[in-house]
């Protein structure tokens, strides 16, 4: 009879073992000020691996090695997956706004407010304006509060490709908006006061500017390891 069974092997970690909220912990462990490298690698390890940052730092360090080992996936960039009609996080359905000419008047207003407090410190409410739970049209009166919750535990990968698939076909609809916008600029500039040019001016440039920042979208630097 056996008195001991053998251990077995761990299984290799990638990006999609983590969520979104993982990621945003791991983002902030990096503006730690007082904390050295290795504390912060530690601190890393325990959100990758599931296992409390105290705990971690009581173990001997050959048995520390094998966690520290399960974060050097985190050294490539995460690929993005393909974009699915439907999600289930938490057990709750979410549908993707996959055509972003149905976008709601509502919606381009979020996203807006989000574009200018900057994606990278609200990926889980940008993601909660392009999905929708099942049954419901946005912001139809549902608990957005839990849905932005749950795009916090959306896998990473995942988290990913919906933000670059929603941001390339949106950089497409503002480019069709600044094409309009400017034929209209240039039949208005003929007749236009000086005080009229110059907030055309500024609207010129504000359109280049949000096409630009929405173009930076792609590939997510929150996202990005």
């Amino acid at each position: 009879m056996k008195l001991f069974k053998k251990n077995k092997e761990q299984r290799k970690l990638g990006w999609n073992d983590l969520t979104l909220a993982d990621l945003m912990q791991i983002k902030s462990i990096s503006d730690l000020q007082l904390a050295t490298e290795d504390e912060k690698n530690l601190k890393v390890a325990a959100i990758v691996c599931k296992v409390p940052y105290d705990k971690l730092i009581q173990m001997p360090l050959s048995e520390v090695r094998k966690y520290m080992d399960q974060t050097e996936f985190l050294f490539s960039a995460p690929k993005p997956r393909k974009v699915k009609h439907t999600y289930i996080i938490n057990g709750r359905r979410y549908k993707l706004l996959k055509n972003e000419m149905e976008m709601l008047t509502s919606q381009y207003i979020d996203f807006q407010a989000i574009y200018k407090d900057g994606f990278d410190k609200r990926p889980g409410e940008l993601l909660a304006v392009m999905m929708v739970p099942e049954g419901h049209e946005y912001n139809d009166g549902y608990d957005n509060e839990l849905v932005v919750k749950d795009m916090y535990d959306m896998k990473v990968e995942e988290a990913l490709g919906i933000t670059d698939f929603f941001t390339r076909r949106f950089v497409r609809l503002i480019e069709r908006t600044k094409m309009f916008y400017t034929l209209i600029m240039k039949w208005k500039k003929l007749t236009a006061t000086k005080e009229e040019k110059e907030m055309i001016k500024v609207m010129e440039i504000q359109m280049n500017l949000m096409r630009d920042q929405i173009n930076s979208m792609c590939g997510w630097t929150v996202l990005k390891p």
